[in-house]
């Protein structure tokens, strides 16, 4: 029976550890709040930073849109006879030295 009952001493320093846990739990979570507004203040400087290399892009893009190329892609080559040329139509197909998925040049 002695075991089952209480100290009232042993109570007052259990309460008195949890309010200093609940003092000290409320100090960092103020820091840690603190933080987490840190690093949110941090992500928007950084999102408007990018917004405003979006917008400078966006103007380099409006002076290229209007140059022009000569653009040649080669899909393939094939050595024919002039009879073999002539003999062709429209919808003829051509047997070319490179295999169907290569890479064009």
């Amino acid at each position: 029976m002695a075991d089952e009952e209480n100290n009232p001493q042993e109570d007052q320093e259990v309460e008195g550890t949890a309010e200093n846990a609940e003092a000290e739990g409320g100090a960092s979570g103020a820091e840690e709040l603190n933080q987490v507004a840190n690093a949110a203040s941090g992500v928007a400087e950084a999102a408007e930073a990018a917004a405003g290399a979006a917008r400078g892009a966006s103007r380099t893009l409006e002076f290229i849109l209007d140059v022009l190329l000569q653009v040649t892609v080669e899909v393939g080559r094939s050595r024919m006879t002039i009879q073999d040329i002539l003999q062709l139509g429209q919808g003829s197909v051509v047997e070319l030295e490179k295999m169907a998925g290569e890479p064009l040049d």
